[in-house]
């Protein structure tokens, strides 16, 4: 479930895209009070993990098991 307990509308965009530096200039004029950067930490458990990779790895697609594999490399 999702939930926005603030007081503007918000929207959640997900670009499935190929970073290249047109686009990353874009995001690099970003400036102000409309720029939020944040730290990614690791919040998986190890078997969060292995059902994210079992998921991916379903996909059978080229990218998905270049996911995996970089996982299954980081799990061990």
């Amino acid at each position: 479930m999702i939930a926005n307990h603030g007081d503007t509308d918000r929207v959640h965009l997900v670009f499935d895209i190929m970073v290249n530096d047109q686009i990353t200039s874009m995001f690099e004029q970003v400036r102000g009070e409309h720029r939020k950067e944040i730290e990614v930490k690791d919040k998986f458990t190890p078997e969060d993990k292995l059902r994210i990779i079992s998921h991916l790895r379903m996909l059978n697609t080229a990218v998905a098991h270049q996911l995996t594999d970089k996982m299954e490399d980081d799990c061990k």
